[in-house]
């Protein structure tokens, strides 16, 4: 794990501009291919970190679905069972649920929040966790410098870049993991 940013930003996640469950065309795709590859058995899903709904609402049209955000803003857009929480401490009954499902979140974790969500996965999942993440991200070419105060930080506030083989290091007991790439970032 690839981690040049000690120092995760609560702000921004609370003051993003989210737009009311909006997918968009670029993101239409992608959230198509995922519910593909959905197995026929799952019929509850907890989606961490699910932000605005966009792609939790999709999956409600086929699945019952919890969403899990620590941003109350983001919240405000889930029409159905929401959760306030912490992606590392989910109140929720040990494999309660069939799926647990993350797009897009475990980049923005700082260390500890990104170990104690691994183990919330394991613990809360009944059969299957689906995580998607940029692959082998160089998080320097995102890079910018506030002009005020002068912090460099990447601008889509990723703190951590990872690979199959670092995900799949902490999941040895689990014996089907599969995996689709979407693009490359190839480090170094």
């Amino acid at each position: 794990m690839q981690n040049k940013n000690s120092l995760d930003n609560p702000l921004y996640y609370e003051h993003s501009s989210y737009e009311k469950n909006n997918l968009g065309v670029h993101l239409r795709d992608k959230v198509k291919k995922k519910i593909e590859l959905i197995p026929s058995n799952v019929k509850m899903i907890i989606d961490i970190g699910c932000g605005n709904g966009a792609i939790k609402n999709e999956l409600a049209k086929k699945y019952t679905v919890t969403g899990i955000d620590r941003s109350v803003n983001a919240l405000k857009f889930i029409t159905t069972t929401k959760i306030l929480s912490s992606s590392g401490k989910i109140d929720v009954l040990d494999e309660s649920y069939e799926m647990v499902f993350s797009s897009e979140l475990l980049e923005h974790l700082e260390d500890n929040v990104y170990y104690a969500t691994l183990e919330e996965t394991k613990r809360i999942s009944k059969k299957y966790i689906f995580f998607t993440v940029p692959n082998n991200e160089i998080l320097e070419n995102d890079f910018i410098q506030c002009p005020y105060c002068g912090w460099i930080f990447n601008k889509t506030y990723h703190l951590t870049s990872l690979s199959l083989n670092e995900i799949k290091q902490h999941f040895t007991n689990y014996k089907d993991i599969k995996y689709i790439e979407y693009g490359s970032g190839k480090r170094g």
